[in-house]
């Protein structure tokens, strides 16, 4: 395969196999995939009500009603997998298909019977279920009551999460309780382009965060007291990150700054998690702006002693998502440069925005001469996944992590699909460099996406999949892409052994 340009080059390409038993796998999740919206007594979710009431949102205006149908035919998806050699697949749970108003008194014996039978059917083919509890698609009756920022939700969901584990927890054995509550909470509180759509920018993503967290926590909890001992399984939290690059190598400044956006997206989940509180730069910065501001109360919440307890060690896992590199300048705090303005004739992210992006006082830009992926947002920085997993490394001790979430957009559905192809092929080398050359300590791999799903904003106008859905098929026929057909070969082959 001839090679891609790559905005970043960490050195020559690494010949060699990953650990015995390394996790290999492709995700989806259930609002992009499943589709039977209003089949078989499924309640609303907060995406239902806002492909609805805000249409304009979605590009293409479309919705997820239909999606992939993976709801009558996840059979198909799992001969897809077990095509490529997967070894894991990675799903999240509709909440509201399980419990349509959300809580346990209103159980849907139906949606069961469905998670059920595509656990049963991934088990008979070799393939691990790894299952997500969240996703994103929270029941609209809990939306009603306040949702994410009303903390009665903590225990809604610990009862969600008892229940799953009681019915599936035979079965599987991984479990991420939240996926990615950095972009949920920025796109459905800051720029308001997610559901639920609310316009919070400086205090909504800081609280929506914090009670996700005690979520993540209480979840933890339950399974450790009441199912570990009997299945054995580990339970983690999938987190999204960019990786960033100092603008200037030689400047120490710029260094600083980009170390302190991993803090301020990485570390705003991991360090509660590790040490029950928010971490102390992130604490002192907006502490600080908050008193500029008149505030009496911090925009960043803090935690009590009973719930920095609960929050300490409730990790077995960390679930890594990556799609992205940027590059960071430091900036002096009263300089504000203009909402994708220039400083220095460059562009530069959102540095005028109030809450988080201006909190952490940093400027985040990309070069525009590198090569770009189908998404106006995603560039072709496929290795900067090594820098990511080696930050979580350096500050958290080395824990266990699995990739979770990378992959490649494009704009059609060409089976021939190089550039994802390429994606695939530096990223999954990165990784085997930070095991081999790093030492992190990653067991598994779990690319972005099974299928060309429905994509929340963007909806059908771009794609992640390494199998193309003809959608216009009465049986939504699924067909693999060049891309899968070479990441079958890396699975099948543990990594990229020399040729002999």
């Amino acid at each position: 395969m001839g090679s891609l340009k790559c905005n970043f080059d960490d050195g020559e390409f690494l010949c060699d196999t990953f650990p015995e038993g390394f996790i290999w796998g492709m995700g989806t999740a259930s609002y992009q995939c499943e589709g039977a919206w209003d089949k078989d007594g499924k309640g609303m979710n907060i995406w239902d009500t806002f492909v609805r009431t805000m249409p304009e949102k979605i590009q293409d205006r479309s919705t997820g009603d239909v999606a992939l149908d993976s709801y009558h035919h996840y059979k198909q998806d799992v001969q897809m997998l077990k095509s490529i050699g997967a070894n894991t697949y990675r799903f999240s749970l509709s909440w509201a298909r399980i419990f349509p108003n959300g809580r346990p008194d209103s159980v849907n014996q139906a949606g069961v019977d469905y998670y059920n039978n595509l656990i049963n059917e991934l088990l008979a083919n070799g393939i691990q279920p790894m299952v997500t509890l969240y996703h994103w698609d929270l029941p609209q009756s809990l939306q009603d009551i306040g949702g994410w920022l009303n903390e009665e939700i903590v225990e809604i969901y610990g009862e969600y999460a008892r229940f799953c584990f009681q019915q599936f927890g035979d079965r599987v054995q991984r479990w991420t309780t939240i996926n990615e509550p950095f972009i949920s909470g920025m796109m459905g509180y800051y720029y308001c382009n997610f559901a639920p759509c609310i316009n919070d920018p400086e205090e909504g993503p800081y609280k929506y965060v914090h009670n996700q967290l005690k979520a993540h926590a209480q979840a933890y909890r339950i399974y450790e007291a009441e199912f570990k001992k009997k299945y054995n399984g580990v339970v983690g939290i999938s987190l999204d990150t960019s990786s960033y690059f100092p603008f200037d190598k030689n400047s120490p400044e710029d260094a600083k700054a980009a170390n302190r956006c991993f803090v301020f997206r990485l570390g705003w989940m991991l360090h509660p998690l590790y040490h029950g509180k928010y971490p102390q730069e992130m604490r002192e910065l907006i502490d600080a702006r908050s008193k500029n501001e008149g505030r009496e109360v911090s925009r960043l919440p803090d935690f009590d002693d009973h719930w920095s307890k609960k929050l300490k060690g409730t990790l077995d896992f960390i679930g890594v998502n990556f799609y992205n590199a940027e590059l960071v300048r430091g900036k002096d705090d009263g300089v504000i440069a203009p909402e994708w303005g220039l400083a220095d004739g460059i562009p530069f992210f959102d540095s005028r925005l109030p809450g988080w992006n201006r909190d952490m006082n940093a400027y985040r830009t990309h070069d525009m001469n590198w090569v770009r992926c189908g998404a106006p947002w995603q560039d072709f920085t496929p290795t900067g996944i090594r820098e990511c997993i080696k930050w979580i490394s350096d500050n958290y001790g080395n824990p266990t992590m699995m990739v979770t979430e990378t992959g490649c957009s494009g704009v059609d559905d060409k089976i021939n699909d190089e550039q994802r192809k390429e994606f695939f092929k530096l990223s999954i080398n990165a990784v085997l460099k930070s095991i081999k050359v790093d030492g992190c300590n990653v067991v598994g791999y779990s690319g972005w996406s099974l299928l060309d799903v429905w994509e929340w904003m963007s909806g059908y106008t771009i794609g992640f999949g390494i199998v193309h859905v003809d959608k216009s098929s009465p049986n939504m026929t699924r067909s693999l892409k060049e891309s899968g057909k070479y990441l079958g070969t890396i699975f099948r082959n543990n990594g990229f052994p020399l040729s002999k």
